[in-house]
């Protein structure tokens, strides 16, 4: 139970929603593809939070509570391990990513600036790859190498909407620069 509203939740950030919102399935395949976490060995609490509010997984499984892709800028699979008495040891956090301060914001642009800058060549060469370079998803689309370099260099704080950067996601869905960690930006515009 706790396992598929944490799937659900994190699904809805990477993958495209039907209208019927997203499965359980789908939901656990975001999960791995963010976390490189087998979803079905943890221990998952059985209610998400949405913008702060606590929703029982059991309203997402039944269609109850629908979860939209505006719902899942925000994809945060806290770590609950070092708490005294928790009843599990993760809880899913989604969230529009409204309330982003503009430091976080900023601190993380730099980052993605620094690693497009130092890894990734000024003009592109046939079969050349970086393998030190970060994984970059703008709205949900993957960039190739040089067309992040070019967002990434241009873009600038009062742009994003939110930004994200995961630290083990799963190369298998993001392919190799993802060993790297990906950062996922949301832009306002959404372009």
């Amino acid at each position: 139970m706790k396992l598929l509203y944490l799937c659900c939740l994190l699904y809805l950030l990477t993958f495209k929603c039907n209208a019927q919102g997203y499965s359980v399935e789908q939901l656990k395949k975001g999960i791995l593809a963010k976390y490189n976490k087998q979803p079905d060995s943890l221990d998952i609490c059985s209610m998400v939070i949405i913008d702060g509010v606590p929703i029982e997984s059991s309203d997402i499984e039944s269609g109850k509570k629908v979860i939209s892709k505006e719902e899942t800028k925000v994809f945060v699979l806290g770590d609950l391990t070092n708490l005294p008495h928790s009843k599990c040891d993760y809880v899913l956090v989604l969230g529009k990513g409204q309330y982003q301060k503009k430091k976080e914001k900023r601190q993380l642009l730099k980052l993605a600036k620094r690693n497009v800058d130092s890894f990734i060549l000024s003009i592109e060469l046939k079969d050349s790859r970086c393998d030190s370079c970060i994984a970059i998803v703008v709205n949900g689309n993957l960039l190739p190498e040089q067309e992040s370099k070019k967002l990434i260099k241009s873009l600038k704080v009062n742009e994003v909407s939110y930004i994200y950067f995961y630290e083990t996601p799963n190369p298998t869905f993001y392919g190799y620069r993802a060993k790297n960690g990906l950062m996922e930006i949301y832009l306002k515009n959404n372009n």
